[in-house]
């Protein structure tokens, strides 16, 4: 049985590599630890939040999915800190959002 973090880690290097099928590797071998991680930081908002621990998972893996910009992360350390900001900006993004209408601006 490998390791989760060697795991991970050998992941990040086969995406540094060029390797097209590791970001989908790297959802399905962390997915588990980033639902507990959106867990924590949706227990921390407000109860009628409109995001879902499970669409905040989605919404970071399909960033990453998509390249994720020039982000480069060595380790499973440097991952789960990426996703977790990610996170936060993404619940940051969707509180602005939702002011934005509150207010009536549409854009």
């Amino acid at each position: 049985m490998t390791d989760p973090a060697q795991e991970i880690t050998q992941i990040l290097e086969s995406i540094d590599s060029g390797d097209p099928n590791a970001r989908e590797e790297l959802i399905a071998a962390a997915y588990d630890d980033l639902r507990r991680l959106a867990s924590g930081r949706m227990a921390a908002e407000r109860q009628n939040h409109t995001l879902t621990a499970t669409a905040l998972v989605h919404e970071v893996s399909a960033k990453l999915l998509s390249g994720g910009g020039s982000v480069s992360m060595k380790n499973r350390g440097q991952f789960f800190a990426y996703a977790a900001k990610a996170m936060r900006h993404l619940l940051i993004d969707h509180a602005r959002a939702k002011a934005r209408l509150a207010r009536g601006c549409l854009l």
